[in-house]
């Protein structure tokens, strides 16, 4: 799959390391030590700021102001949480992945490089989630390598019992994201100008991506994920043809017929029934969640303003809150739920916008890997109805990555305007 060339320089090798490493933490975070992962994004972050002129000097654009605020207000509310040492871990981890994005927002980074290595690294992940129906014993083996649990390993086995796969993690929630990641990669790939890029291979193996990664979702028959999955692809595809100026009724029609073509191949078989059964016939389509959502509604009241503290949900209702608008608002109040929600609006809006400009000035190679990014928010945005993405650090460091790719975009194109002007 080879990639476009692209119209800036060459990429700063440190700096591509930089970024691995960082990608690494994220993808392997359940299979490495927990020192390991807690040294890998200050490694990262060490690596990208050699290549800083002014290493103690943040160059802070718009779209970091009020991501900015919110990690302020964010660790503040860790001074009067009952888990004052949780949201510290949570803090920093976002700290510093926020840090590695500022300093490489302004590099030379290769996107096709970069999104091979998630290819890579995604598909061996989709890859024992798809085996495991048919080898759980050759899946199970490998999975004992990792030091999980005793109760982990009785959730692993108990769920594939129960036809629900997680390949080798120990929970289906990251096994689905991974698979969710690479229908995101696929995508990519599906939007490079091909002609261009003069390799036909390119189609092929983004609709490969595509499949595999949406029958790992189904796999893990995980209904808030499949659902983030489709709407952000969904969404992604409408700004793909708006950018290309395709008129409204084509964009529409469009949308059809890959829904419809999408589910004539999955309609049939058993796994989407099994996905299905549980919209259809599942007693409690929350599966509880309303009992979650009543608790936390009850500790809003208690302080609105300021919120009972960064990550006590997990002291006060014993369990992560599966929606982190709801839990934002109960932990943070509604100072730190107005910022929140502004920093998720004013990223989503920032890359519509720029991957439309990109239309306008006909740079369209820059365009599939903004709409890779807006890939992730959708995705975030949407699974944090219902998850707690904002709680889990591998599905985190790839949502503040997505911000990344605006910020390097941006910097990029404004370039080359720049220089096409002087020119």
């Amino acid at each position: 799959m080879r990639g476009e060339k692209r119209y800036y320089g060459k990429a700063d090798t440190l700096v591509q390391i930089a970024v691995y490493v960082f990608l690494i933490n994220a993808l392997c975070k359940y299979f490495l030590p927990n020192s390991l992962t807690k040294i890998l994004p200050i490694f990262a972050v060490l690596l990208a700021g050699v290549r800083t002129a002014s290493p103690f000097v943040l160059p802070i654009k718009k779209i970091d102001k009020p991501i900015l605020v919110f990690l302020f207000v964010w660790f503040f509310g860790c001074l009067y949480s009952p888990a004052m040492s949780k949201g510290m871990g949570y803090v920093f981890s976002f700290a510093i992945a926020f840090i590695f994005g500022i300093y490489i927002s302004q590099k030379n980074v290769d996107e096709n490089k970069v999104m091979k290595f998630l290819a890579l690294g995604c598909t061996i992940l989709a890859a024992f989630i798809l085996i495991q129906p048919m080898a759980p014993e050759l899946v199970s083996r490998v999975s004992h390598l990792f030091s999980y649990s005793a109760n982990e390993y009785a959730y692993m086995n108990a769920w594939t019992r129960n036809g629900w796969y997680t390949g080798l993690f120990p929970d289906r929630a990251p096994a689905a994201f991974f698979c969710s990641v690479l229908i995101g990669v696929g995508l990519y790939y599906l939007y490079c100008n091909y002609k261009t890029a003069g390799n036909k291979f390119q189609r092929f193996f983004g609709i490969i991506f595509v499949f595999v990664g949406a029958y790992g979702v189904l796999l893990t028959v995980k209904r808030g994920l499949l659902i983030g999955a489709g709407i952000a692809a969904f969404v992604t595809f409408i700004v793909y043809k708006k950018a290309n100026k395709a008129p409204i009724w084509r964009i529409c029609l469009a949308a059809i017929v890959v829904v419809f073509a999408i589910w004539i191949v999955f309609s049939n078989m058993e796994v989407t029934q099994v996905m299905v059964a549980r919209f259809v016939d599942n007693d409690n389509p929350l599966t509880y969640r309303e009992v979650i959502y009543g608790n936390i509604f009850e500790k809003i009241w208690s302080s609105p303003l300021i919120g009972t503290g960064t990550a006590s949900a997990f002291s006060l209702l014993g369990i992560g809150g599966h929606n982190i608008y709801l839990t934002v608002l109960m932990e943070n109040g509604i100072l730190g739920f107005v910022v929140f929600i502004s920093v998720l609006g004013y990223a989503f809006f920032s890359t519509v916008q720029l991957a439309l400009r990109f239309g306008s000035y006909e740079y369209h190679q820059g365009i599939p890997f903004l709409l890779f990014s807006l890939y992730i928010q959708v995705f975030f945005l949407v699974y944090g109805m219902s998850g707690n993405p904002l709680y889990d650090n591998y599905i985190l460091y790839f949502y503040l990555f997505a911000i990344f790719i605006v910020k390097n975009s941006e910097y990029h194109f404004e370039k080359i305007n720049l220089q096409g002007k002087a020119k």
